[in-house]
């Protein structure tokens, strides 16, 4: 196995490999579910990923994660998500 090596590119600032830059694939939640980041949830609220992580996520009726290994690797059920979503809607309505 060959290790990835960062280079310099012109202005001597480095530059990763292209093979880093690829997004880290999603977890199979099984039943058709999709995982979720905080930044897709973000982009699901049309927050910021800063507020949904800081804000959202933390709320006392939001769901758990499915995954949970750190604070930087949590992934949510987007059943659970929209579920959670259509109780919000109806409560203020």
């Amino acid at each position: 196995m060959s290790a990835l090596s960062i280079q310099p590119d012109q202005q001597g600032t480095q530059q990763a490999p292209q093979a880093m830059l690829q997004t880290i694939p999603r977890p199979i939640l099984g039943r058709g579910d999709t995982a979720l980041n905080t930044a897709d949830i973000a982009q699901l609220l049309g927050c910021t990923r800063a507020h949904a992580t800081n804000r959202v996520t933390k709320l006392p009726d939001f769901p758990a994660p499915v995954i949970d290994l750190s604070e930087r690797m949590r992934w949510w059920s987007l059943a659970a998500i929209q579920s959670w979503l259509a109780k919000r809607r109806k409560c203020s309505k």
